[in-house]
């Protein structure tokens, strides 16, 4: 039922530059002026955001155990990981 996904978005910053994070900033920019529940799973080189959003959004440092990465995805209604390729 619904109790089971609290999540209403999770998005993905991966270590790998040339993945188009720089899209997902513009999107957690935006989300982060809704009311949604929004988790970010995040490297290390994006503790800026944690700064900067961290009130209004729940994050979660990187690297995960496939437990702990599941759990979360099954709690999630929309899931975005940015993948650019040139």
């Amino acid at each position: 039922g619904e109790g089971e996904r609290p999540i209403d978005v999770t998005l993905i910053f991966r270590s790998s530059p040339d993945k188009g994070q720089w899209l997902l900033v513009e999107i957690l920019d935006q989300l982060s002026k809704t009311d949604r529940h929004i988790t970010v799973l995040f490297s290390s080189q994006y503790s800026f955001l944690k700064e900067k959003y961290g009130s209004k959004i729940q994050f979660i440092a990187l690297p995960l155990d496939q437990y702990s990465l599941a759990k979360i995805l099954r709690q999630t209604k929309i899931f975005i990981d940015q993948s650019l390729h040139e």
